[in-house]
């Protein structure tokens, strides 16, 4: 139910990219199986994770390190994003993350703007 809501909220924005941050991929297959019409750049901690995401339709999927602070974890995908030439600053973006809360995890589905 989330991430299709994301796929709604970033195509009625318009060309708003999604961002899942995975350690599994199946964000990332949930994503590709709904077919969005805007960009999905998935990241991902594990070499196994990335080889399984290039596979899925609609997914560019990075490498990159997670780190023990999720917002530098989310600043480094735009910034690698921003070297690419992908997204630009003041651009919107959905991000898909979850987080360890009281020892449970929560999904999160964010609308952030490049800094």
């Amino acid at each position: 139910m989330m991430l299709r809501s994301a796929k709604i909220l970033a195509e009625e924005l318009g060309e708003t990219p999604i961002l899942p941050f995975t350690k599994t991929g199946q964000l990332g297959e949930i994503l590709s199986s709904l077919r969005c019409k805007v960009p999905v750049f998935a990241f991902t901690d594990r070499p196994k994770v990335l080889r399984h995401l290039l596979t899925l339709w609609g997914i560019e999927p990075f490498m990159m390190e997670f780190e023990k602070d999720p917002e530098q974890t989310i600043k480094d995908a735009f910034d690698r994003l921003i070297e690419r030439g992908w997204v630009k600053k003041g651009q919107a973006l959905v991000v898909i993350t979850n987080a360890l809360a009281h020892g449970r995890v929560i999904d999160t589905l964010q609308l952030r703007y490049v800094d």
